[in-house]
């Protein structure tokens, strides 16, 4: 391992799969395609204590099920989950990660509840999968849950200019794709060369396009909406709305935290239907009582998804729990 990696690391916590040169680099690879080794071996190693397992975006420690209570309630200064991710996902070069406390602050504010992003995404839902298929056809599942996901969530941050915008949807999805394959490489260099190597990776030049991308898209959206007097109900208002001081009215700024979201929203959320769906083909048996669950639920209220129907799914809400518990993310 680099020196300077190492010296970030916690003394005295073992890192599995580590060579005997003392190197990370074949244990990165094989995380890939046998994290769960990896895994095994480190609960193995630890004897149930902490361990580095290390993974394409650095080394990741794992802690034992009896800190979880602790770091949900730890202050930010000693559990800093942004400062994780810019590491993790090196935004001091990909820009990935961010303080700002605009959208956290306007969402938790809103008064309109669930119901309104339920009934905009349900609307979006059909509208983009009104595909049909005339005979048997192999689909990629993973990649139709992200372009829904990046239309849904489109629809909610932005309304229909966005969530039909195809050209701001690509961009939202391969955003966080460049992110990620810009810090995979950037950990490939010494932390003291990283400066320079980021001059020449191809995708630090995209993430620079999609940030002019988005500006052009939505600064004339927001300036169309001061003109008009519009307010939609969206995250792009509520953040003109509820936006203090030089720096969060700066329309340039809300158009960067606008890309940002959607990098955080679109690829976790397609993650866990997109593994639902490999866990159903897996458990067949499965399929129908839920079915007979959503069924029963929808019936009380009229045929839509609302609050007290998602109440009325135990099983369904049973699976969903146990499938990302058994597949999360990253691993």
């Amino acid at each position: 391992m680099a020196s300077d990696d190492a010296k970030r690391l916690i003394p005295g916590v073992p890192i599995v799969g580590i060579d005997e040169r003392g190197s990370v680099q074949a244990a990165r690879k094989r995380f890939v395609h046998d994290a769960k080794g990896l895994l095994q071996e480190g609960y193995e190693m630890a004897g149930g204590g902490l361990f580095y397992v290390p993974s394409p975006l650095g080394e990741r420690l794992m802690l034992p099920p009896k800190y979880v209570e602790e770091l949900k309630s730890a202050p930010v200064d000693k559990v800093d989950f942004v400062a994780t991710f810019q590491e993790m996902f090196e935004g001091k070069y990909t820009t990935m990660g961010s303080r700002s406390t605009l959208h956290p602050r306007v969402v938790k504010a809103q008064p309109y509840g669930p119901s309104v992003t339920v009934r905009q995404g349900k609307k979006e839902s059909e509208n983009a999968l009104t595909l049909t298929y005339v005979e048997w056809t192999e689909v990629a599942v993973a990649e139709k849950f992200t372009q829904l996901v990046g239309r849904v969530s489109s629809r909610m941050f932005g309304g229909k200019q966005l969530s039909q915008n195809a050209e701001w949807v690509n961009t939202t999805i391969t955003f966080a794709v460049d992110g990620f394959t810009a810090a995979q490489k950037l950990k490939n260099y010494p932390r003291i060369l990283r400066p320079i190597a980021a001059r020449f990776i191809p995708e630090i030049a995209k993430i620079k396009n999609h940030y002019k991308f988005a500006r052009n898209l939505l600064i004339p959206i927001m300036q169309e909406r001061k003109r008009t007097g519009e307010k939609p109900l969206d995250l792009l208002q509520w953040m003109m709305d509820n936006a203090k001081g030089p720096e969060e009215t700066d329309e340039a700024f809300i158009a960067d935290i606008m890309l940002k979201v959607s990098f955080a929203a679109i690829h976790t959320s397609a993650a866990a239907p997109t593994q639902l769906i490999y866990d159903l083909c897996q458990m067949p048996e499965i399929v129908a009582p839920l079915r007979e669950e959503m069924e029963a639920a929808l019936l009380e209220t009229n045929g839509h998804f609302t609050k007290q129907a998602f109440n009325k799914m135990p099983k369904m809400d049973s699976f969903l729990k146990e499938s990302q518990r058994f597949n999360p993310l990253l691993l």
